[in-house]
């Protein structure tokens, strides 16, 4: 199994990325990878499109929290910040990862469009009817 899965959903503007509790983010091993292969995805689209991160099965301490959220939004070469993302989804229980997850939405970050959801059926559900409304 790999650490991550990055997806599309068919016939719906979402992209799943799914990063799994074997992932190696403190030691960064994972962001080159996930990386390029994420923002291959996101260069393909015409259309924005709703980002749904799933760190439900990762297991993320501080750190890693921290090193993670400094290396989805940092710079234009992050994949939070990439201008097809309507608005980034954050699927996690952990109140941790919840936390850093909102401060995405300050200053710091560059006040990104961030939502947090504990499961991924919820966000899947709010990105859908986002979709659905603005028909």
């Amino acid at each position: 199994m790999s650490d991550f899965k990055v997806e599309k959903l068919p016939d719906e503007p979402i992209v799943l990325v799914s990063i799994y509790s074997s992932a190696q983010i403190n030691g960064m091993e994972i962001y080159p990878e996930s990386t390029h292969s994420t923002l291959e995805l996101f260069n393909s689209f015409k259309e924005p499109f709703y980002y749904i991160l799933d760190l439900s099965d990762a297991k993320l301490d501080i750190a890693q929290a921290i090193i993670g959220a400094n290396k989805g939004a940092g710079g234009s070469g992050g994949t939070l910040r990439h201008p097809m993302v309507k608005e980034i989804l954050v699927i996690s229980k952990s109140n941790l990862v919840r936390v850093a997850a909102k401060g995405l939405r300050s200053k710091v970050f560059g006040s990104l469009a961030v939502s947090v959801f504990e499961t991924l059926d919820e966000g899947l559900a709010y990105a859908r009817n986002q979709t659905t409304d603005s028909k």
